[in-house]
């Protein structure tokens, strides 16, 4: 092939080849000049540098045709003792190792051991370690078993003895801190061993005494992020006093650097290496360094650079794993940083995985799940979980993310199911069956995103319908209790949306589900108390009755009760639903009597004993036991409902016989506390909805959850009428008690104790008891807002301080600047002093031409010092006075 046919490239790599071919022929020509083979040397690097323009190709011609690598070897053991061979050979391998696949070619023929054994025997010259230092660098880089041969054969020992003989020399330290960095990028053995020989405490070393050289910090924090962490507790001393020197090392590296995108890349990749595992107290560490405010500063400064903003998201999610970090991360700006680089990011895989999971751990704490509203944060989640819906990672942290972040929070719950969040975890959850953590996670928002009414209401009825049935699916006989107690909650938020809702719940299998929950997890008492509360929702549809009983749920009720028998919550939950069960079957009515029975013979506390739980269970049982001892209430079986039109409240509105609950609704979960009437009584005086309306006017009323059931202690005459009417009523129903229940409802039909006007549809009654709830959530809020106003205050105040204090932070920064200023000037003249003083009194005799190590003297006077023959000769007119004296 002629010049003419050859490209731009092939012209350039043919010219460094042929220079590579005259330097070796010269080479071989001189073995045992060290002249000639210095020069030579200096030849092959320098053609490897100029073909690094072209690409590998270059260099990788190079070696196959002319062999560089082994010709430099031949010079080095050749020469050993010439420092001035060494250092060339370095650099020429240095090039010809650029290109990757001359890397192992070079370990073949023993490269990296000729290179130590040079830095061995040259510890004193600058040149041999600093070249040295950089051929080890390009010879590890990205090449394993390179990477494991340097540990083997004393890579490591040679870099760290460099950086210790030469701390003043930059040039040393930068390719040092490279070195390691690439000889650490290596597997956990490599990296152990490189940290058991003191490679992070050079490198910290390194960057103390170079902060304001960039390539040092740059390499210094690439290196650390191999090497911190990876000599914990082997016995080597490198445990946590060098991981805190390195994150002082790092802080000041990001602070003066703060423009240089690659330390801020690195630096914020070491602390979250620091940070991760838990090792550390990361509290101490931000209470000494301030991390997060680096981190967010690096972030800040450098929105487009990718790679920043995933380091830095990935440092805020180890360091917002502890909780007292948490509000620090939200007061300084964590949320606006993450949420920002979410969106200028949206196609890069590790900041939305990073972003997703600092969120969930700052949105833990309750007081930052307003911020983390009000940012836009949730609606970023959103967007991450459309754009990876493949990655099971950005899944489980973004529902993770937005299960915390609709805890306990209905203006969020409502803001999430706007933005299409049920939608979202139905897909995480469908995409990803088979990860547990998704699984979860999804169950868990799904459980809270649908608790509030306005959530439920702002969703689409297909997306509701879409999270039963994967919350259905999702509760399988393998699920986890966590998945179970969680898809109970969601399937029973859902259900509380009204009788269409129950409706359809049940048809979608939600029944079936929390069936199997139950049985899959019998010794779970979480799980049995969602799944007894799911299923009393569920049961206030009386179309659902039948596929309850197909289900077995009565059966599970009872033997979650009698195995959780002292858990309060879950004995009212399984009682309520097994009242609103009771009239499917004849077998099922005797099985909670037996069940009635048995709790009330178990649940009657020991004399002498003063276990209030145990009381309060007794009492409860006992009124269940009374009322299904009669198989169901005379007048509640014609009417529904004995004073309200939503509940049955007792024991003093239906009086001592007739303590139990409504066959109908079961009570209310949400009901309200008359401080006027307890006031008067001496008592609690619980009271529903609807006798809130009637007897209740005017009086004080406070929101709270039942526990036990609620008692209406109301003194209004009607309410004693009809209490005093329907005991008659009960009596009535007990003395025949085996005539047949058509009978008995029509003696109760005929007891006209209220108007027919009372006697209302199913409809009316779930209105009416949603307008309960409704009234206790919003006198809730009432009382929520006042206390969001002192507290808005209280925050006013400590921003006030915080400013003060900021101010007085920020002058006597800028007093510490000024004084390091001083400093660094004082210690660049100590440094140019230190070097001045070390040549000047050297001893060693140099050439008296050109300064370098010399090879022989002048065979007259035996005082001149000489390199070559070419010194010795232009030197001679100058030197010949002197030989003739002596």
């Amino acid at each position: 092939m002629s010049t003419r046919d050859l490209t731009p490239k092939d012209v350039a790599g043919s010219s460094h080849v042929a220079t590579a071919e005259r330097a070796i022929a010269a080479m071989r020509q001189a073995p045992r000049r060290a002249l000639a083979q210095c020069k030579g040397c200096r030849e092959l690097a320098d053609a490897a540098s100029r073909a690094s323009g072209a690409g590998d190709r270059g260099r990788e011609e190079m070696e196959e045709r002319c062999g560089v690598v082994a010709a430099v070897l031949r010079a080095m053991r050749g020469h050993p003792d010439a420092a001035a061979v060494q250092a060339q050979a370095c650099r020429a391998l240095t090039g010809m190792t650029g290109a990757a696949a001359n890397r192992p070619r070079a370990a073949a023929l023993g490269a990296l051991e000729a290179v130590v054994a040079a830095m061995r025997a040259h510890a004193a010259s600058q040149e041999v370690q600093h070249a040295g230092c950089e051929a080890l660098w390009n010879i590890a880089f990205s090449n394993a078993p390179n990477q494991a041969r340097a540990v083997e054969h004393g890579g490591v020992d040679v870099i760290v003895s460099a950086m210790a003989a030469h701390p003043w020399t930059a040039a040393v330290q930068e390719a040092g801190c490279g070195a390691l960095w690439a000889i650490a990028s290596g597997g956990r053995d490599v990296q152990a061993a490189a940290a058991g020989k003191g490679a992070a405490r050079a490198v910290v070393a390194a960057m103390r005494l170079h902060q304001q050289v960039a390539g040092v910090q740059t390499n210094g924090c690439g290196a650390l992020r191999r090497l911190v962490g990876a000599g914990r507790g082997n016995g080597n001393g490198n445990g946590g006093g060098v991981e805190r020197g390195a994150i002082d090392a790092i802080v000041a590296a990001m602070t003066t650097h703060a423009g240089n995108v690659k330390v801020q890349e690195q630096g914020c990749s070491v602390l979250a290496s620091v940070t991760a595992g838990g090792d550390l107290n990361t509290e101490a560490i931000e209470r000494r360094w301030g991390v997060i405010g680096a981190v967010l500063a690096a972030m800040i400064a450098h929105r487009s650079a990718a790679t920043v903003q995933e380091q830095g998201c990935c440092a805020l999610l180890n360091i917002t794993g502890c909780a007292a970090n948490r509000a620090a991360a939200a007061e300084r700006g964590a949320v606006d940083a993450i949420v920002a680089a979410m969106r200028a990011h949206p196609t890069v895989a590790g900041v939305q995985d990073y972003g997703c999971g600092a969120l969930q751990n700052i949105a833990v704490l309750a007081a930052n799940r307003p911020l983390v509203a009000a940012r836009g944060a949730i609606e970023a989640v959103v967007a991450a979980m459309r754009a990876f819906a493949s990655s099971s990672g950005v899944q489980e942290y973004a529902c993770g993310a937005l299960r915390n972040a609709t805890s306990g929070s209905a203006e969020n719950q409502a803001r999430a199911s706007a933005a299409g969040a049920l939608d979202a975890v139905v897909a995480a959850m469908a995409a990803h069956p088979t990860a547990a953590k998704v699984q979860e996670q999804g169950c868990a928002a799904l459980a809270n995103i649908t608790a509030a009414r306005a959530a439920r209401a702002a969703a689409e009825a297909t997306a509701l319908d879409a999270a039963v049935e994967r919350v259905a699916a999702a509760l399988g006989p393998s699920s986890s209790a966590v998945v179970a107690q969680f898809g109970c909650q969601a399937l029973r938020n859902c259900a509380e949306g009204g009788p269409r809702c129950r409706l359809r719940v049940a048809a979608l299998g939600g029944v079936a589900a929390v069936a199997r929950a139950m049985r899959a997890h019998p010794q779970a008492a979480g799980v049995q108390q969602e799944a007894c509360w799911a299923l009393w929702e569920l049961a206030l549809h009386e179309s659902n009755h039948a596929t309850a009983a197909d289900a077995g749920a009565a059966q599970l009720i009872v033997a979650a009760v009698r195995a959780h028998s002292r858990q309060p919550t879950l004995l009212q939950y399984g009682c309520c639903a097994l009242a609103a069960l009771a009239a499917v079957t004849d077998t099922a009515a005797a099985e909670i009597r037996t069940l009635a029975a048995d709790l009330c013979a178990g649940q009657t506390p020991a004399q002498g004993t003063a276990d209030e739980s145990d009381v309060s269970c007794s009492v409860f049982v006992r009124a269940l036991g009374d009322s299904l001892a009669r198989r169901l209430c005379a007048r509640c079986a014609a009417a529904r409902c004995v004073c309200a039109r939503t509940m049955c409240c007792a024991p003093r509105t239906c009086t001592a016989a007739h303590r139990g609950i409504c066959a109908d609704c079961c009570g209310v979960h949400r009901a309200f506390r008359c401080d006027t009437c307890a006031e008067v009584s001496g008592g609690d005086a619980w009271v529903c909805g609807a006798c809130a309306e009637r007897c209740h006017a005017g009086h004080t009323l406070s929101p709270a959850f039942v526990m036990p059931f609620p008692s209406c202690l109301c003194a209004d005459p009607r309410c004693a009428a009809e209490a005093e009417a329907a005991a008659v009523a009960v009596a009535a129903a007990a003395s025949t008690a085996t005539a047949p229940a058509a009978e008995a409802e029509k003696e109760a039909a005929d007891i006209s104790v209220t108007a027919e006007s009372d006697v209302v549809s199913p409809d009316a009654r779930a209105e009416c008891m949603w307008v309960g709830k409704l009234e206790a959530e919003v006198y809730g809020l009432r009382r929520a807002i006042a206390q969001l106003l002192v507290t808005h205050r209280q925050q006013l105040q400590c921003i006030d301080e915080q400013q003060r204090e900021h101010s007085r932070m920020i002058d006597a920064h800028r007093q510490l600047r000024e004084e390091n200023a001083g400093l660094v000037s004082e210690v660049t003249e100590l440094q140019e002093e230190f070097e001045r003083l070390k040549h000047a009194d050297a001893s060693a005799p140099l050439c008296e031409v050109c300064c370098k190590p010399p090879v022989f003297t002048c065979a007259r006077c035996a005082r001149a010092h000489y390199c070559s023959r070419v010194c010795q000769k232009a030197h001679w007119p100058t030197h010949k006075a002197q030989c003739a004296r002596v």
